[in-house]
């Protein structure tokens, strides 16, 4: 079953990867970590598959990454989707 891309996995995505990249890590070293294969972590980095929470917190306990910065990412998109949607209701209503 494929899963719809969406903002939240890309957002989550993309930092993923740009703490990859930021530790000078190979996708190939983080599939091994979660005993995936390397495609699996291009399709977390793009967005396409979701990555499960456990796997998420494994590679913040093994690499020392703060699990709070994935989720203050969720809190931003919330926050601005929120204001969107409060923004798009006043466009309706006038």
């Amino acid at each position: 079953m494929k899963q719809a891309r969406n903002e939240y996995n890309n957002k989550i995505g993309e930092h993923l990867k740009s703490l990859r990249n930021k530790d000078k890590l190979t996708q190939s070293k983080l599939a091994k970590t979660l005993k995936v294969s390397f495609q699996q972590i291009q399709k977390f980095e793009n967005g396409t598959n979701r990555i499960f929470a456990h796997q998420l917190l494994k590679l913040c306990h093994v690499y020392g990454w703060k699990i709070n910065e994935f989720s203050a990412l969720i809190n931003e998109f919330k926050a601005s989707e929120s204001s969107v949607s409060v923004l798009n209701k006043q466009v309706e209503i006038q």
